[in-house]
């Protein structure tokens, strides 16, 4: 749904909404697609300031499995080795959709090959797993 959106409203870098003429449904990075696919609405994409705490897991766990999918497809590292940190899930995404030659169709690309990638493992002839 995070892609749909970014087809139909249009993707941005650096901000998670665009402001602008339509702020009920505003351009947005792929945190602030993911975020609007689950909440309906812009929502701050920090889980832990949204009202719903199912759908903050749901977002969550959603962002994790993108993480995921670009560390394992060689899109991002793990480990910031200027703060001698761990980068969260929220910063993996971040910095790969911010990327000044990441392109829209990069990234919805990316989107589907993960959207697939979670179907193929947890859902088999129309179920889950």
């Amino acid at each position: 749904m995070a892609a749909r959106y970014l087809e139909l409203r249009g993707w941005t870098q650096g901000n998670p909404y665009e402001s602008g003429e339509h702020p009920a449904f505003p351009p947005a990075c792929t945190l602030g697609a993911i975020t609007l696919a689950v909440y309906g609405t812009p929502t701050s994409i920090e889980s832990q300031q949204c009202g719903d705490p199912t759908a903050a897991i749901l977002r969550d766990n959603t962002v994790r499995c993108l993480a995921d999918f670009l560390w394992h497809d060689g899109r991002t590292p793990d480990f910031d080795s200027t703060s001698g940190s761990w980068t969260s899930t929220t910063e993996i995404v971040a910095e790969w959709n911010d990327e000044p030659t990441q392109t829209l169709t990069d990234v919805l690309d990316i989107l589907h090959a993960a959207a697939d990638e979670w179907d193929r493992l947890h859902i088999t002839g129309g179920e889950k797993r």
